[in-house]
């Protein structure tokens, strides 16, 4: 019976690609990461409570829907760079 050792994934890495390419599509990543999350916080937290108290109720819920949409362009940038520098990495190693 013969024996098969199989590598771990970081000594199966391409030796071309370096780690620091790695390390910048990781910190790309999480950067849109952080800016996709970071802005559904301040959306929550800070800017739809103060179009609340600022703008009257029938006119509210449009400013908002603008922001909304708006922000939508925003955070779907945000995962589409989140999954192609995943994807990267997964390649990658």
């Amino acid at each position: 019976m013969k024996r098969v050792l199989v590598a771990p994934p970081h000594a199966r890495a391409k030796p071309w690609i370096g780690h620091g390419l790695q390390i910048a599509l990781q910190a790309i990543g999480l950067l849109a990461a952080s800016l996709w999350l970071g802005g559904i916080v301040v959306l929550g937290a800070v800017v739809a409570p103060a179009v609340f108290r600022i703008v009257h109720a029938p006119d509210s819920a449009d400013a908002m829907t603008i922001v909304f949409l708006t922000f939508d362009k925003i955070a779907m940038s945000a995962a589409v760079v989140v999954a192609v520098t995943e994807v990267a990495r997964s390649r990658l190693s």
